[in-house]
């Protein structure tokens, strides 16, 4: 509400300021009375926005300890944004129809009539899932339960990162979650998503990520991260904080390895004697052993970097490529 109040007083500073700087070009005394008004009006705006997004700041880290603290933590979707977001979609899809049907371009038609049906589709999983009974995220000592992915105890989860993707000025935000056997957790999606998660092969990976998205919760991403993280390091302390997308099983081994030598050097840090010593050096021996394998685990990593910045390139380059051949369409 105090958002939409700013936003209202900042209009109208706008308003008055033109009103103002028109006039001033017949007559100062016109012109004043509206701009100088109306430049107090827009810094009251901007007082009071400004008051607003601190406020804001202020209630999110308080939500953020809270959630780092707490032995239970849930989140709902919010249903309003959903059936608002379905039925946008769906009369979208039914003014392409009704344009391609007056304008006899079938091809229209036809598009609309699948993403029609495609929206409805959507449309109802979401709302059928968000009828289910309970949270529909939940985190507590068991592990994270999702109402589409299910229930994933803490012992399989491998790692939790916040992913975000800012388009045109708004954040998409996914919660990341490294789980052994990922093929276990897709069974509920819709057919299109499993298709993304390739469930279809034989050969499943052993560690993959699966990705649930956020913005439909009625909880901030960050106080869910929050509380995700908190309670993988409560509930499973075996699991690497140094985990990102794309580990493969390999790569999260060795590195829990080097995690379990690095706790045990640090232990006998103050140690001394015979024991001491002979257990550094059985430590340092199989720090060697592991060598080959942090070989493989930054080679992977500068593997993968190519690859995604090889991607980019594709995808910038077929994007030239249509906007060039759109342009000469045009000309010629």
């Amino acid at each position: 509400m105090k958002r939409l109040f700013a936003l209202l007083l900042l209009i109208a500073a706008i308003l008055l300021v033109l009103i103002g700087v028109i006039l001033l070009g017949t007559s100062p005394v016109r012109g004043l009375p509206f701009l100088i008004p109306g430049l107090a009006l827009g810094g009251f705006a901007f007082w009071l926005d400004r008051g607003r997004v601190q406020a804001e700041k202020e209630r999110l880290q308080a939500t953020i300890r809270a959630a780092e603290t707490a032995s239970r933590f849930e989140a709902n979707i919010r249903q309003r944004e959903l059936l608002l977001v379905s039925g946008f979609l769906v009369a979208m899809s039914l003014i392409c129809i009704y344009a391609g049907a007056d304008k006899q371009e079938y091809g229209l038609v036809l598009g609309g009539i699948g993403m029609a049906l495609l929206f409805d589709y959507i449309g109802w999983h979401a709302l059928r899932l968000s009828m289910e009974p309970g949270p529909a995220f939940l985190l507590d000592m068991r592990g994270l339960r999702h109402v589409q992915y299910g229930a994933m105890p803490w012992q399989d989860v491998a790692g939790i990162a916040l992913k975000q993707v800012t388009v045109k000025g708004r954040t998409i935000s996914s919660l990341l979650v490294g789980v052994r056997q990922p093929h276990r957790f897709v069974g509920q999606l819709p057919l299109f998503a499993r298709w993304r998660y390739r469930s279809w092969r034989p050969g499943q990976p052993a560690t993959g990520e699966i990705e649930i998205p956020l913005n439909n919760l009625d909880q901030p991403p960050e106080a869910i991260l929050a509380a995700a993280q908190a309670m993988l390091k409560r509930h499973n302390p075996d699991a690497s904080p140094l985990w990102h997308a794309g580990m493969s099983a390999r790569d999260l081994d060795t590195v829990t390895r080097l995690e379990q030598i690095n706790r045990e050097m640090a232990a006998l840090q103050d140690a001394s004697g015979p024991a001491a010593e002979a257990a550094l050096a059985a430590l340092s021996s199989r720090m060697e052993a592991l060598a080959p394998n942090m070989q493989r685990l930054t080679q992977d990593m500068h593997d993968r970097a190519i690859k995604q910045r090889n991607q980019s390139r594709l995808v910038l380059a077929v994007t030239v490529i249509l906007v060039a051949l759109w342009i000469a369409a045009k000309i010629l």
